[in-house]
């Protein structure tokens, strides 16, 4: 649905980790070129009682990029 998106000129990705979609995603545009396609995803923040909530979120987000396999990682 990805590829067929794409081959319809639609250039924004739109996904979450609550998805469960990420990893899907970026398998599907792995042979695309990241100039060609904007991906947006979302984490839902750590409580506010976590004790390290800075720390927790940047993980969720490396882990993102590397399901996305964005090459930023």
């Amino acid at each position: 649905m990805v590829r067929q998106a794409l081959d319809l000129g639609i250039n924004l990705i739109d996904t979450a980790e609550v998805y469960g979609t990420e990893t899907i995603v970026g398998k599907a545009l792995q042979s695309v070129a990241r100039d060609q396609v904007s991906i947006a995803t979302k984490k839902l923040p750590p409580s506010s009682d976590h004790a390290d909530p800075a720390g927790e979120l940047k993980r969720g987000l490396e882990e993102s990029l590397r399901r996305l396999r964005t090459g930023l990682h």
